[in-house]
């Protein structure tokens, strides 16, 4: 199935590179339309799919089921990803910079090392998920659920930090210079400062 997904999408650029007035392509679960550079796979059944190293720069996967998909080392600058499943998703190293993922549900993602530099993650679910080594810098985060996420060593240079929940996180070396993390986050960051947990220099506390 995996690679019956990745040959389906491979073979569907191919076409719309050389017939461009082509607009959709029908089968079973997939209903792929191209709209100018955009590939748009709204609502689809991607689950376990490997998207590892593709391009997808733009494309709409807003509300997808891409659980435990493999998107390791794929370009997704400035995709849609706004309410799509991602539990257990593979998205290590991937380009995630200014991407849509407002809702989006990535309980246990791996995110190690991903750039996902002012994308929206607001109410965001990840919880459990490997964000180690990921840069968030200018990031929104507003809502997001980030208990038991580990976070450590990455950048989340003003990153909005807003009513976000981090109990148990992992923020061993997380680099959080000028974020904005509310009064909600006041108590829990003391304490983490207490237990001896190294943090840059933090802005002040809405």
């Amino acid at each position: 199935m995996e690679n019956f997904v990745r040959l389906f999408v491979t073979l569907t650029v191919v076409l719309c590179a050389f017939f461009p007035n082509v607009e959709a392509y029908d089968q079973k679960q997939f209903n792929l339309v191209k709209e100018g550079h955009g590939y748009y796979y709204v609502q689809f059944d991607l689950s376990n799919a490997d998207f590892s190293n593709f391009k997808l720069r733009g494309a709409n996967f807003t509300a997808a089921n891409l659980q435990g998909a493999n998107l390791h080392g794929a370009e997704l600058v400035g995709v849609s990803l706004r309410a799509a499943i991602l539990q257990n998703a593979n998205l290590s190293a991937a380009c995630l910079i200014a991407a849509d993922l407002r809702n989006a549900d990535l309980n246990k993602a791996n995110l190690k090392g991903a750039d996902l530099s002012n994308a929206d993650l607001s109410k965001a679910n990840l919880k459990g998920a490997d964000l180690s080594n990921a840069d968030l810098s200018k990031a929104n985060l507003k809502g997001a659920d980030l208990s038991n996420a580990n976070l450590s060593h990455a950048k989340l240079n003003k990153t909005i930090l807003n009513e976000c929940n981090l109990s148990k996180a992992n923020l061993n070396g997380t680099d959080l210079s000028g974020s904005s993390l509310g009064k909600d986050n006041r108590q829990e960051f003391q304490e983490l400062q207490e237990n001896h947990i190294w943090l840059k220099t933090v802005n002040k506390l809405l």
